[in-house]
């Protein structure tokens, strides 16, 4: 299983354990640093992130549509972040894979796609 470091900008959100997997797509399960949550206001907004990530995959499978509606209007507060190009993926071999923003899909699950 390929090994990876998660990154936004400059900070190294986890580390990522690459597994196969049914469904299309990389994904795996995710270490995040947890010393870097509370470390300033952007590392905190996107850990903010990912809890909203979190709760909106929970929600598309089942569906409340007063909720869904809410979740829907909190993405605006993300699409800066979202439509960021400085996410990146960094393997033991040290060469830098640009990823789009990833998709955490369960507690410790993680999902993304390449980019150029």
């Amino acid at each position: 299983m390929k090994k990876y470091r998660l990154y936004y900008k400059q900070y190294e959100l986890g580390l990522v354990t690459e597994e196969k997997s049914e469904r299309p797509g990389p994904r795996g399960a995710i270490e995040f640093n947890k010393a870097l949550k509370n470390f300033n206001a952007e590392t905190c907004f996107v850990f903010d992130y990912f809890d909203y990530s979190r709760e909106a995959n929970d929600l598309v499978g089942n569906p409340i549509d007063e909720e869904y509606e809410s979740f829907a209007e909190q993405q605006e507060k993300f699409s800066e972040l979202i439509r960021s190009n400085e996410w990146y993926l960094l393997p033991e071999d040290g060469h830098k894979q640009k990823i789009a923003t990833p998709n955490v899909t369960g507690f410790n699950e993680i999902s993304w796609s390449y980019t150029a």
